[in-house]
């Protein structure tokens, strides 16, 4: 079968050869009207391009599980990918990769495979050494949510640092010296991130870190629940105000904290992260940091659409900012009792 030209789409479609190209090629913006009529012409005369990227894979690579379990990243994650997929009329698909599964390397190895695929990797719970497979792909590749300094991979995060260094910086505003951390049993690089911030507010500050207020908690609700009402069974002196490492820790937190008759935010002020959806009807309504969410996977999916349009790909390190949400966990000390 010949291959269809640009001519004869050109002719059925009485738009410009140049027009088309663009349009085939998102190298343009165009009328979404004109862009439909293209590709349903393309479509109808059979037209394949070689060099344009077929699907999305969004792969969901775990390792515990447990700290994506009750995270809303990925369904916002998912929106925005697809989003930004249907603007190039290019579909998305989901891969599902458990460590634990004995399919889990056959997995890794159909990707490895791929010829006109782009493929984006959530690598929120993964270790340098399970990426590194990954470095053999010869198709458009975006690492999410986790930064590797040994990968020469393109890659899309949230902000960690630095959000926690100004909660830090607004708990001190509000009156607080004594400041706790509450991370999470199982680490991923992200959590790493947001206690460096911590530690490093800390100091520059120049406020001692305790580490007797500095605990661990199971990254789930209902497991930081249980972990902190285990640690007030001891009735441990405590901070006046715990940063902690993400909202559901937070909140499974200040649930034990009402359980063993403390006050929040009067006997104990906490800040989260993330601003999940419930954060703002909790009770308190728990002071946090946004994260646009399915803007990660917007631009994960722009900057692996790029990568399908260019010769050379140049390998980047992008984090989206998080905005401040300012509610009622948090009690100001020099407003007294």
């Amino acid at each position: 079968m010949a291959r269809v030209t640009l001519k004869q789409i050109s002719e059925l479609t009485g738009y410009s050869q140049a027009t088309i190209s663009n349009v085939l090629n998102q190298k343009k913006e165009a009328n979404e009207n004109t862009v439909k009529r293209i590709f349903d012409a393309a479509k109808e005369l059979g037209y394949t391009s070689s060099k344009k990227m077929e699907r999305i894979i969004l792969v969901m690579y775990r390792k515990s599980g447990e700290i994506l379990l009750e995270t809303p990243l990925i369904l916002s994650l998912i929106d925005g990918v697809e989003k930004e997929g249907q603007k190039h009329h290019i579909e998305t698909s989901i891969m599902n990769i458990y460590m634990s599964n004995a399919d889990h390397e056959s997995k890794i190895s159909s990707l490895l495979n791929e010829t006109k695929s782009g493929i984006i990797l959530l690598a929120t719970e993964l270790d340098w050494e399970d990426v590194k497979p990954f470095q053999k792909l010869k198709v458009p590749f975006v690492v999410v949510d986790a930064w590797f300094k040994e990968g020469n991979f393109t890659t899309v995060l949230m902000e960690n640092s630095n959000s926690f260094n100004q909660a830090v910086s607004y708990l001190v505003k509000k009156g607080h010296r004594k400041i706790g951390y509450i991370g999470s049993t199982i680490s991923i690089r992200n959590f790493e991130e947001r206690e460096r911030g911590f530690r490093e507010a800390m100091e520059e500050h120049q406020l001692e870190i305790e580490e007797k207020y500095c605990i661990k908690l199971q990254p789930t609700m209902t497991g930081a629940q249980i972990s902190m009402k285990e640690y007030l069974e001891g009735n441990p002196d405590l901070p006046t105000a715990y940063v902690a490492v993400n909202d559901i820790i937070a909140l499974g937190a200040i649930k034990a904290l009402k359980d063993k008759n403390y006050r929040v935010p009067d006997d104990v002020s906490i800040i989260g992260f993330d601003n999940m959806p419930f954060c703002e009807i909790s009770s308190p309504p728990l002071t946090t940091f946004n994260v646009l969410k399915e803007e990660i996977g917007r631009t994960a999916a722009q900057l692996l659409i790029n990568q399908g349009d260019e010769q050379k790909r140049i390998p980047m390190k992008l984090e989206i900012l998080t905005n401040f949400i300012e509610r009622d966990s948090v009690k100001d000390l020099h407003m007294g009792n």
